[in-house]
């Protein structure tokens, strides 16, 4: 994603999108305010394009490159010295078998804060494990049902729901159903209980 500067009747007809660093960052603000957002922001982000010509004269090259010779050939946009270095968190864990073959010990249950998801991995999948108030655990897939956007990478919980981090389609936890647009088809969920202090799923179900 690019941040590119355009006049404002491009602005206009693109609903701010051309503000597009802002968006992904932080995809709930409405569109009106990204030029707001971005005001604040901008001096912890990439230096915007001045303009869509300088987007297309440094693209089409690389999607050249990438489609002629190295395909993992991409272009590297240099952080600016005031933002702040972040060091991100742990959110994958890898299973561990235990003696009850069906179960798999996801986490520990200090790894999830009340009203948080954590993402673990398993035979080369991702499954999201929740934490709702009350001491209540559950698992899904973590997937969203409508452009395969990783929730654990991102997602909000929202009362009970897990909102995707990409265009805010939102899913019961406790029952997988689609419960806000765009997402329509359900997530699948898998059992999940806390055992002391470990959590564990059952994805064979």
């Amino acid at each position: 994603t690019r941040t590119v500067y355009i006049n404002p009747v491009f602005r206009f007809l693109y609903m701010n999108m051309n503000y597009h660093v802002e968006h992904h960052t932080t995809p709930m603000i409405p569109f009106y305010s990204l030029a707001q957002y971005h005001e604040k922001i901008k001096d912890q982000t990439p230096t915007p394009y001045p303009s869509l010509w300088a987007v297309y004269k440094e693209m089409i090259p690389v999607l050249v490159k990438q489609a002629t010779q190295d395909p993992d050939h991409h272009i590297v946009r240099i952080m600016p010295a005031s933002a702040p270095e972040v060091t991100a968190p742990i959110t994958q864990r890898t299973a561990s078998e235990t003696t009850d073959a069906a179960w798999l010990d996801a986490c520990a249950v200090a790894d999830l804060d009340e009203n948080d998801v954590l993402g673990f991995s398993h035979n080369g999948k991702t499954y999201a494990i929740y934490h709702l108030s009350g001491e209540r655990f559950f698992a899904s897939d973590s997937l969203c049902t409508h452009e395969q956007a990783d929730m654990t990478a991102g997602g909000l919980v929202i009362d009970g729901c897990i909102e995707c981090p990409r265009h805010n389609g939102r899913f019961d936890i406790a029952t997988g159903k689609a419960v806000r647009a765009p997402a329509r088809k359900p997530l699948k969920i898998y059992p999940a209980e806390r055992r002391g202090e470990r959590v564990f799923i059952r994805i064979d179900s």
